[in-house]
């Protein structure tokens, strides 16, 4: 008579740690003949899965079977919520804060603290680190152009006709707040001020001061403003826009 053993010997740490990115595939693979059982259902020898938790299997092979358990951790990564792009005045500093308790902190500009001061222009990255978990942004400084911000949007063509589309004449920016002064004057062909003011977020509907539809035609504007950069960074911007009913 010949007789078979068959055994199978539980792990003795079956913890396992991850990071909240990835998932995991639980493994026994010494036994290809087997059925499994697991505590979330599944009935393969490879139990996907993705969130923190003990799960038990039942591995049944013959008239014999087993119990084994896993422990599993998904550590949370951190999250960095910085924008993409800051903006300084040449000459100025700027320092960048990250939230606390992650632990550690790896700045490409040489730094290791949850903050660092930047005064230079140019792409930077950070990486944090939670307890073997990491996290990584790219980010820019670039020098206020005043010029630049203006410029970027400015239509040339308004049809003041009140369906909602092209109906007024402003001036797109990302940000109105770093301009200390502003002045906006319209003038017509003959050189006639027509309309002025010193908002920039205006929306101009081709009407003068007191309200009053102007003709069709093109129109001359003028913008002046000065920066919140010490050095007092202008800008003066020429142009035209056609009104059209």
């Amino acid at each position: 008579i010949n007789v078979s053993l068959i055994s199978y010997t539980p792990a003795t740490d079956n913890t396992q740690n991850y990071c909240d990115t990835f998932s995991t595939a639980l493994a026994i693979l010494d036994r290809p003949n087997a059925d499994f059982l697991w505590s979330n259902g599944d009935t393969s020898n490879l139990n996907f899965v993705d969130e923190s938790g003990v799960y038990y299997v039942t591995i049944s092979e013959g008239p014999c079977f087993w119990k084994d358990t896993f422990s599993v951790y998904f550590g949370a990564s951190p999250v960095l919520d910085i924008p993409s792009e800051y903006e300084i005045c040449e000459g100025d500093s700027i320092m960048i804060e990250l939230d606390s308790g992650y632990s550690g902190y790896v700045w490409s500009a040489a730094g290791s603290g949850r903050n660092v001061t930047l005064r230079d222009s140019g792409t930077y990255w950070v990486s944090v680190n939670n307890k073997g978990c990491e996290a990584r942004e790219e980010f820019r400084v670039s020098y206020l152009d005043a010029s630049r911000i203006v410029s970027q949007g400015i239509g040339n063509v308004i049809t003041p006709n009140g369906d909602g589309m092209n109906d007024a004449f402003f001036i797109e920016m990302s940000n109105y707040s770093v301009y200390t002064s502003w002045q906006i004057e319209v003038y017509n062909r003959w050189g006639t001020l027509v309309y002025h003011s010193s908002e920039p977020t205006i929306r101009w509907e081709g009407k003068t001061m007191s309200g009053e539809a102007l003709v069709e035609g093109v129109y001359y504007y003028m913008i002046s403003g000065e920066t919140i950069c010490r050095q007092k960074e202008t800008v003066s911007y020429r142009g035209s826009v056609q009104i059209i009913d």
